[in-house]
C-alpha cells in the first residue's frame, strides 16, 4: 500500500524567519527614520535656501587731514594685522591681508573676519616720525543681508564707523 503524505490541515506553513527578520528590520528602519526626521528642527521645514553668498564689510573714516603721506595702521580686535597705507612702492605694501584697503580718507574690510567686530582699536603711524594717533573705533551696524531670505544662511552685516584719536589730531 502506497502511503502519501499529506499536509496536516491544521498547519499552514508561516514565512520563514530571514523574511520575518527583513520585515522586522524594514520597520525599525522606517521608525527610526521618523523620528530622527521629527527631532531636526530644518527637516520638516517646507523653506527651501539657496546658496547665494555674502560677506560682512566695515568701513572706517578717518578726520580731514589725520594724515598726508604713508603711514602704517594697525587694527586690533579678535586678531591683529598691520598694513602700509599711501606707499604702493614699498616692500610692506605687499604683505597687505588681502580684503583690508586704506587711504587718506580711511579704511574698509571686505570679507575679513575683522569686518565682524564691533569694536577695534585703530592705531596709526606716519612713516615720516610723527606722532602715532590711536583710538577704540564702535563699528555700528547699519545694514544687514541675508541673500537667501530671512531664514535661511548667511547673514552678513555692513558697518561703519569713526576714528577719533585721543587728544584730537
Amino acid at each position: 500500500m502506497s502511503s502519501t503524505r499529506r499536509p496536516s490541515l491544521g498547519h499552514h506553513p508561516g514565512p520563514s524567519k530571514l523574511a520575518l527578520s527583513s520585515v522586522t528590520a524594514a520597520v525599525r528602519a522606517a521608525v527610526l527614520l521618523g523620528v530622527v526626521t521629527a527631532l531636526l528642527p530644518g527637516c520638516t521645514s517646507t523653506t527651501s535656501c539657496t546658496l547665494a553668498d555674502c560677506q560682512s564689510s566695515a568701513v572706517v573714516t578717518f578726520p580731514a587731514n589725520l594724515v598726508s603721506g604713508a603711514f602704517d595702521l594697525i587694527i586690533d580686535g579678535d586678531e591683529s594685522v598691520t598694513l602700509r597705507c599711501l606707499d604702493p612702492s614699498a616692500p610692506e605694501t605687499a604683505d597687505n591681508p588681502d580684503g583690508i584697503t586704506c587711504n587718506a580718507e580711511g579704511f574698509t574690510i571686505d570679507g575679513h573676519p575683522l569686518a565682524n567686530e564691533r569694536e577695534i582699536l585703530v592705531t596709526v603711524i606716519p612713516t615720516d616720525g610723527s606722532e602715532e594717533q590711536s583710538a577704540l573705533v564702535r563699528l555700528d551696524a547699519i545694514e544687514t543681508i541675508t541673500p537667501n531670505g530671512p531664514d535661511c544662511p548667511p547673514t552678513c552685516v555692513l558697518r561703519n564707523g569713526r576714528f577719533e584719536p585721543v587728544g584730537g589730531i
